[in-house]
């Protein structure tokens, strides 16, 4: 019994260390400016590391919702394989800083309007890009579909 106590105490103590290892980051703009702050391009565009709480995921077949109650870092949320997509997003933002855009391995291709009307958007590909959120501190709602 007590070499059990100590792996469940050993095991939460780890999940402790490395939630407390990453880093977060603060909204330092005010409510009203969702300007990243902290991350940067670069960051969005190569990190994939991110810490989320109470998010709510549901991907399948070329539609999503997303939901998370706090976020930092950097999320890669859909791929793209070479070729023309159609495209329907909306994305709420309820706190924080953050940015939303289709991005390849070298830049960033579109960005995305924050609460703003639903988004739609036909477009091209001639390499494998990327569906991703940065975000410092921040809360959204993301639903979106996409067609080849």
């Amino acid at each position: 019994m007590k070499r059990y106590l100590f792996i469940i105490v050993l095991l939460i103590t780890c999940f402790l260390v490395s939630c407390s290892s990453f880093k977060t980051y603060d909204d330092t703009n005010g409510l009203d400016d969702y300007t990243l702050q902290t991350l940067t391009d670069e960051d969005l565009i190569t990190s994939t590391k991110h810490l989320s709480i109470v998010s709510v995921q549901s991907i399948k077949d070329g539609k999503g919702e997303i939901s998370v109650g706090t976020f930092n870092g950097v999320m890669k949320i859909a791929e793209f394989k070479k070729g023309t997509y159609h495209i329907t997003l909306t994305f709420e933002v309820s706190k924080g800083n953050t940015k939303l855009s289709i991005c390849d391995k070298k830049s960033i291709i579109h960005t995305f309007e924050i609460n703003g009307e639903e988004q739609v958007l036909d477009l091209t590909f001639d390499s494998t890009v990327y569906l991703k959120i940065a975000g410092e501190d921040c809360g959204f709602k993301l639903k979106f579909a996409f067609e080849k």
